[in-house]
C-alpha cells in the first residue's frame, strides 16, 4: 500500500555499499546519514527508471523498503507534556519487527496501535526521534494519530539513568 501510494519505496544497496558511502563520509569528517538528500542518488526505485527496478524485483534482487519522509517539510505534532514541537526529518528503514529494540521503526506497532483503537501513547523521551516517521505513518495510512506523550527519562539517586 504505501509503495503503491509513493509514500514507500524499494531500495537496492547493498550492505557494501553503504558501508563505502559511510567510511567515505567519515574519512571527510561528516556522518552519512541515509535520508531525503542522498536517497536520490542511491540504487532505489525512487532513482531508477521503473523498468530497472522493476526488472531487479522480478531477478528476485534483494531490497527493502523505506519510507519516503517528506523533504524540507516541517512537520508539526502536539505532545500531551511538550506542547506543540517541530520534528525534524528522519529517515528510517521499514522492517519486520524481529525484537522489541525494533519496535521503533517497524510500521507494526503503528498498525497494532490503531487496530486496537489506542488513544494514548505514554514513553519516554528516548522514543522522541522516532515521532516524525510514526506521525507520517498515521498520515499515509490515513489514520488519525492518538495521542503521545513523551515523558522526561527518570534518574536514579545516583544520577544514572533508571
Amino acid at each position: 500500500m504505501l509503495v503503491a501510494k509513493g509514500d514507500a519505496y524499494y531500495a537496492f544497496d547493498t550492505q557494501e555499499e553503504l558501508e563505502s558511502l559511510r567510511t567515505e563520509s567519515e574519512k571527510g569528517g561528516d556522518t552519512f546519514i541515509y535520508n531525503a538528500s542522498v536517497r536520490g542518488k542511491l540504487k532505489n526505485s525512487l532513482s531508477l527508471p521503473e523498468s530497472d527496478w522493476k526488472a531487479l524485483l522480478e531477478k528476485g534482487e534483494s531490497f527493502v523498503i523505506r519510507y519516503r519522509m517528506p523533504f524540507n517539510e516541517d512537520i508539526h505534532f502536539d505532545d500531551i507534556i511538550r506542547g506543540i514541537l517541530l520534528l525534524t526529518q528522519t529517515h528510517l528503514m521499514i522492517k519486520s519487527c524481529t525484537s522489541p529494540t525494533d519496535a521503533d521503526i517497524s510500521p507494526g506497532n503503528i498498525v497494532d496501535d490503531h487496530l486496537m483503537e489506542i488513544s494514548h501513547v505514554i514513553r519516554g523521551e528516548e522514543w522522541l526521534p522516532s515521532l516524525p516517521l510514526h506521525v507520517m505513518l498515521y498520515r499515509s495510512f490515513g489514520w488519525d494519530a492518538p495521542l503521545f506523550a513523551h515523558l522526561p527519562l527518570l534518574l536514579k539517586p545516583d544520577g544514572k539513568e533508571n
